[in-house]
């Protein structure tokens, strides 16, 4: 498995692809995670200019998180947390320094529909407010125009303004 990731027109973009292939870049933007496979779960992210991060999975069948229903509920809830991590890493990193922060609080979680197998999820996170180290995102998971869950992700920044809401990547 090849991860990239590169920042440019404003958007911090991650591929991964299972065939081997050139880095071109110097960094890695699922190594800045806490997170380590098989627990990686986003398979693309994009961070945009404006604070928003965008995550997405291709939902397969017979994966540990994928049932006869469907894509389970703590698998939605997990995948925003790390499209939270992935802003949070690229906006640490942007300034120098690695991701140092902890889930404070998963909060208001709704679960609308469930992701099938075959199909796409895109994840959205976007900063919601800030109080000392605690950053608040809102963030959805929708399968096209369909949303599937919505809810808040609330990190602990353990470095100065790690994924702040206010600092602009």
């Amino acid at each position: 498995m090849v991860t990239t990731w590169w920042y440019t027109h404003g958007l911090w973009l991650l591929r991964r692809r299972d065939a081997p292939g050139d880095i071109r870049t110097p960094h890695n933007l699922l190594q800045l995670l806490p997170h380590k496979p098989p627990m990686v779960l986003l398979d693309d992210a994009a961070f945009e200019a404006d604070g928003v991060c965008r995550g997405y999975r291709q939902v397969r069948p017979g994966e540990a998180f994928v049932s006869a229903g469907g894509l389970e509920p703590a698998a939605l809830i997990e995948m925003l947390c790390q499209t939270v991590a992935c802003r949070a890493a690229a906006v640490a990193h942007e300034g120098g320094r690695q991701l140092e922060g902890r889930l404070a609080a998963i909060q208001d979680f709704a679960f609308y529909d469930r992701a099938l197998p075959g199909e796409q999820i895109e994840l959205m996170a976007r900063p919601a407010g800030r109080f000392g180290s605690l950053a608040k995102f809102y963030g959805e998971a929708r399968v096209g125009p369909r949303l599937v869950a919505a809810g808040h992700v609330t990190l602990m920044s353990l470095s100065a303004d790690a994924g702040s809401p206010e600092n602009k990547a």
